[in-house]
């Protein structure tokens, strides 16, 4: 369906969606978009594509209907989409409908396969099985030709779910540097450090949260040896010590070794050892 074509809704919430456009047309500058099935992988269980997330993780078949037609939408994908029309002082009806047009249960065996999970889980079902007592469309694929003329293109599906998957990791990596803090205030927390009073241990485990949360950060971006903390420090004290070149080891001796191996390069001539 393009912007102008006639309106037609089959229930009555349909019918308000229309009465409240109708109105909102009637103010200056008003902005009206016209969306398909949105999906994220945000908290709210009402969303299909959390359900199909949460499901399929269990190992649990989810049943899809494969004769209503949409074109599904990331929800952060929409908020840029309408973040856009909005800078450039749109107004008036936009369609902002997903790149894809496709049935409910296509889009869940694409979303399996994608996320790594058992596409057989996902099973077809016509929609006078579910019952449902509002009737549904069959075909509500939008046209987003008006969009693409403002320069504005929605993700494809491949696109959303890569979006939806690196929001989904951030999501869970948060809440894991949550769960630390409180980790390290069960089990590691002392008492709290008073200058002058507080005994200082000449040596053993010396650290507060915060290690621990780059401790974990760094396993979790897959660099268990060197990674984005090392380079970090290395910049840094490159330039505390105007050196160009910092290499970092596993611990003073391997440190004393490599600087010994290097007194011994030829290159030293007659400083060489």
């Amino acid at each position: 369906y393009e912007e102008g074509d006639a309106e037609n809704p089959l229930s009555y919430y349909g019918t308000t969606k229309l009465l409240a456009e109708k109105e909102t047309l009637q103010h200056a500058h008003s902005l009206i978009i016209r969306t398909s099935k949105i999906f994220s992988l945000g908290r709210d269980t009402r969303n299909f594509a959390v359900r199909l997330y949460d499901s399929l993780s269990k190992g649990q078949e989810v049943l899809q209907v494969d004769d209503q037609f949409t074109n599904p939408i990331l929800a952060d994908d929409l908020a840029r989409i309408i973040k856009e029309l909005v800078t450039k002082g749109k107004t008036g009806i936009y369609n902002a409908g997903g790149w894809a047009y496709l049935d409910n249960f296509t889009f869940a065996v694409e979303f399996a396969r994608f996320f790594g999970f058992d596409a057989s889980l996902v099973k077809a079902k016509a929609t006078e099985q579910l019952n449902q007592a509002a009737p549904r469309p069959r075909r509500c694929g939008l046209a987003v030709q008006k969009l693409l003329n403002e320069g504005i293109r929605p993700l494809n599906l491949m696109e959303s779910f890569s979006a939806m998957k690196e929001l989904k990791a951030e999501q869970i990596r948060k809440e894991i540097e949550e769960r630390i803090t409180v980790y390290h205030s069960l089990v590691f927390a002392k008492n709290r450090f008073i200058p002058g009073e507080t005994s200082i241990p000449v040596s053993g485990k010396v650290f507060d949260e915060k290690e621990l949360k780059n401790l974990v950060d760094a396993a979790l971006d897959g660099w268990w040896t060197e990674g984005r903390f090392s380079r970090d420090f290395c910049r840094k004290l490159g330039e505390f010590l105007n050196v160009r070149f910092i290499i970092p080891t596993n611990s003073g001796s391997s440190a004393n070794l490599l600087a010994f191996s290097a007194l011994t390069s030829p290159l030293l001539g007659e400083k060489q050892i």
